[in-house]
């Protein structure tokens, strides 16, 4: 995992095998920054988890349902490149 400022933000990539994903770094509960442990996102705030492939909620007091916020990646040889939108 890498840290990185997308505009004002905070961010985050992970490689996974084969390709890499990104996320905005903060929790949909109250905006705790994030971690890996045990192969899934955790939150440092209230401990809520995340998958790393989806960013789906897993478990904890993050809503049901939601989701962290994905920033679309493009890949050009060894070159990668996010194309940011904020979140709503």
């Amino acid at each position: 995992m890498k840290k990185f400022k997308v505009g004002f933000r905070q961010a985050l990539i992970i490689n996974l095998g084969t390709r890499h994903k990104a996320y905005y770094d903060f929790c949909t509960h109250q905006g705790g920054a994030l971690k890996i442990r045990e192969g899934k996102f955790e939150c440092l705030r209230h401990f809520s988890t995340f998958d790393m492939e989806t960013g789906a909620r897993l478990e904890g007091q993050a809503p049901e349902g939601s989701a962290l916020g994905e920033i679309p990646l493009i890949t050009e040889g060894d070159e990668i490149f996010c194309i940011w939108t904020l979140p709503e």
